[in-house]
C-alpha cells in the first residue's frame, strides 16, 4: 500500500503500526464511538464531516412534524407514465445518454425501448424496479438513491461504472462484468457479493460500506491489485443499533499488494491487525 493517501480506521482495534504507514498518507480519519472527529497526519488542521438532509427529506419531515393527512409521496410522478409523456417511443432509439435523476419519480420503470442507451442517471427518485435488460449497450448506470429491492443486470455485461448505493437490495449478481472499473453499492442490505467475474486488474474503485457481511475477513479482495479506492466500514448508526454492518475482522495482511490503494476505509469493523 505505497501510494496509500487517506486511511479510516473508525471505531477498530488498530493500536499499533502508524509509524510504518507509507510517506505518501496525508490522513488518518479515527472516530472513536461515532464521535464526529478527524486526524490529520500531517497536523494541519481539523476535517469535520457535514451532513444534511435532500429537499425531500425536509418536506418528509415538515410534513410529519405538521401531522398532516397526506403523504408527501403522493405528490411523486408515476416513472412510467412520465417517461412515456417525455420520451416518445419513437424517439427512444436514437438516445445514447438518459439522465432523469431527481425528478419526484416512483413506481416501476421500464426502458425496453432505449436500446442504444450507453449511460443512464436515474438517482435520486423512488424507483422500486427498473428494467435495462434490452440497454445491451449500457456503459453507466447509477441508480443511487431509489428504493430498489432487485437490480437486474444480467444482460449488461459492457458496464463499466455501476452506482447502485442507498437502495435495499439483499443481493447483486455481477456475473459477465468483466469491465467493471468502478462499483458502488454502499447503504445496502448486502450479506453476500460474488467479485469472481471481474477483471482484477481492471477494477480500480470499490465501495460496499454500510451493508450486512457475515463475518469474514477480507482476503476476497486481495486479487484486485489495481484498486486505488477501497471502502468496506460502516457509518449508519441506525444500522449498527439495528445488528446490521460489515462483519469484516482479521488482517490488512491480504491487502499488502494493493500497492496503487490510495484510500482505504474499514471502520467499526474487526479488521485489527496488518498495518504495519
Amino acid at each position: 500500500m505505497v501510494k496509500l493517501k487517506s486511511l479510516h480506521i473508525s471505531n477498530t482495534n488498530i493500536n499499533s503500526g502508524l509509524e510504518n504507514l507509507p510517506t505518501s498518507i496525508k490522513e488518518i480519519y479515527c472516530e472513536a464511538d461515532l464521535k464526529k472527529e478527524s486526524i490529520h497526519a500531517d497536523n494541519s488542521g481539523s476535517n469535520d464531516y457535514f451532513s444534511c438532509k435532500s429537499i425531500s427529506e425536509q418536506l418528509k419531515d415538515y410534513y410529519n412534524k405538521e401531522e398532516k393527512f397526506y403523504n408527501y409521496q403522493d405528490w411523486r410522478l408515476n416513472a412510467q407514465e412520465w417517461l412515456d409523456k417525455e420520451y416518445p417511443k419513437e424517439t427512444r432509439k436514437t438516445i445514447s445518454k438518459l439522465d432523469i435523476s431527481n425528478k419526484d419519480l416512483k413506481g416501476l420503470l421500464s426502458l425496453e425501448d432505449f436500446i442504444n442507451l450507453e449511460e443512464l442517471e436515474c438517482y435520486d427518485n423512488q424507483l422500486t424496479s427498473l428494467d435495462v435488460s434490452r440497454c445491451l449497450k449500457l456503459e453507466r448506470l447509477n441508480c443511487y438513491k431509489n428504493q430498489l429491492v432487485n437490480l437486474d443486470i444480467s444482460k449488461n455485461s459492457w458496464l463499466v461504472q455501476l452506482v447502485c448505493s442507498e437502495n435495499k437490495l439483499t443481493s447483486l449478481n455481477l456475473s459477465e462484468k468483466s469491465q467493471l472499473t468502478e462499483l458502488y453499492c454502499f447503504d445496502n442490505l448486502l450479506t453476500e457479493l460474488d467479485l469472481s467475474s471481474l477483471n482484477p486488474e481492471k477494477l480500480e474503485r470499490l465501495d460496499i460500506s454500510d451493508n450486512d457481511f457475515s463475518k469474514q475477513d477480507l482476503s476476497f479482495l486481495s486479487k484486485f491489485i489495481n484498486l486505488k479506492y477501497l471502502q468496506v466500514g460502516t457509518y449508519n448508526e441506525e444500522k449498527i443499533k439495528n445488528n446490521i454492518y460489515n462483519r469484516f475482522c482479521g488482517s490488512l495482511e491480504s491487502l499488502k499488494d494493493l500497492t496503487k490503494l490510495e484510500e482505504l476505509d474499514i471502520s467499526n469493523t474487526d479488521v485489527n491487525q496488518g498495518i504495519e
